[in-house]
């Protein structure tokens, strides 16, 4: 299946068995979007991961202006969405094709079904989420010369 290769790109997947990754694509499907056409707007709920097939996705968000500020340009294999696979919190910006675009989504529930049988997966997944938040940890540490001038989520957190 086309769908395996593509989707095995993605990070949060890239380390899951043959036979995991072949599941979780049979809960895949493929949308098209028309250049301009908003795959989803900031704040709206977050249901699905997609990856870029063929064309290019605009991320952006406002700025000040008013103005639409682009922070990344998308194309094939290139991924957005995907925590909201976890959380199913509101989108953070707005993904818009710059062209015509179709994209292979996973949506949320479907995700958590496949999860809920394959624990090993999920033991994956959850290690490779915790060294990426150590990795943000140490990274916002080093922004406070001391523990007293840490804002006290950081501190909460290294204790």
């Amino acid at each position: 299946m086309m769908t395996v290769p593509l989707i095995s790109q993605v990070p949060i997947f890239a380390r899951l068995s043959p036979a995991d990754l072949e599941a979780l694509a049979a809960h895949a499907r493929e949308r098209r979007y028309r250049r301009g056409e908003a795959v989803f707007r900031q704040d709206d709920p977050g249901d699905c991961l997609h990856v870029v097939r063929d064309g290019r996705i605009r991320i952006i968000l406002p700025s000040e202006d008013g103005d639409e500020v682009t922070i990344a340009v998308l194309g094939r294999g290139d991924f957005f969405g995907e925590l909201a696979l976890l959380d199913g919190g509101a989108r953070s910006a707005s993904a818009v094709a710059a062209e015509d675009t179709q994209t292979v989504v996973i949506g949320r529930e479907d995700f958590l079904s496949w999860l809920a049988e394959r624990p090993v997966a999920a033991a994956a997944l959850l290690a490779l989420l915790s060294r990426r938040l150590r990795r943000s940890d140490e990274l916002l540490g080093g922004m406070w010369p001391s523990s007293t001038c840490r804002p006290a989520w950081r501190r909460s957190w290294c204790n």
